[in-house]
């Protein structure tokens, strides 16, 4: 019988009540349909679901009320544009922009504005706002890493108590 501290090196932990051997014969089963049904899917269908995986990303990331580090917004479009298979000068120019400012947006120099979110959501199917959404929210995190001592001096009580 196997002991609780996880001894096999091949396990694979999952959301079930134990774990599962990559090794037995119902894995390998799975394993054989998985792999058959995935080369089946199209290269399209294998695409968007990709991109379905960025903007899955992007809606936990902009949900996480303490997120462990700042994602710029510019990270995930990089990740879109790697997706699809597109040179940075061709999507550059698609979407009506210098190389140079593509490049300064994915590496967080430049901000997006509401007519590149809005070609961003109608390219990739990603609602504009969650794009500004994602830039504010590392701003205010930026922020609030510089300045939280500015910042604790305000509070309602002493405002009330001032004003009143």
């Amino acid at each position: 019988m196997r002991k609780k501290n996880h001894e096999w090196e091949d396990e694979i932990i999952g959301l079930g009540s134990g774990l599962i051997n990559p090794n037995s014969e119902d894995f390998r089963g799975l394993r054989e349909q998985i792999e058959t049904y995935s080369s089946q899917v199209s290269s399209t269908d294998k695409m968007q679901i990709k991109i379905s995986g960025i903007k899955y990303r992007m809606e936990t990331y902009l949900n996480d009320p303490s997120p462990k580090q700042v994602i710029p917004v510019g990270k995930f479009l990089e990740d879109l544009i790697e997706i699809i298979g597109v040179y940075h000068k061709d999507f550059a120019t698609y979407i009506g922009i210098n190389s140079s400012n593509l490049s300064a947006l994915l590496k967080g120099t430049r901000r997006f504005n509401r007519d590149l979110v809005l070609k961003l959501g109608h390219i990739f199917n990603i609602d504009p706002a969650i794009w500004l959404n994602i830039q504010s929210k590392g701003d205010i995190w930026a922020a609030h890493q510089e300045n939280s001592a500015n910042y604790k001096q305000y509070k309602l009580n002493d405002l009330l108590n001032k004003a009143g």
